[in-house]
């Protein structure tokens, strides 16, 4: 059995009178969810990660397998 998890591309931030890392713990996890939804584009996870303090760089590089190859 397979699950898949799903983030809002958007949420709304935690109460004010949740701490520091509260709010960072809670971010992280939205970004967590994000990086595994095979939907997620770019474009949202980006201000995710930006909202945790990280930038986000994808390096796109050519797969060294060919089929032909083989």
């Amino acid at each position: 059995m397979t699950t898949t998890a799903y983030a809002p591309a958007h949420r709304s931030p935690a109460p004010a009178s949740a701490s520091p890392f509260a709010a960072l713990g809670d971010r992280l996890v939205q970004l967590g969810l994000a990086l595994q939804n095979g939907e997620s584009t770019i474009e949202q996870l980006v201000p995710l990660a930006k909202a945790c303090g990280l930038d986000l760089r994808i390096k796109v590089v050519e797969d060294g397998f060919r089929a032909d190859k083989a």
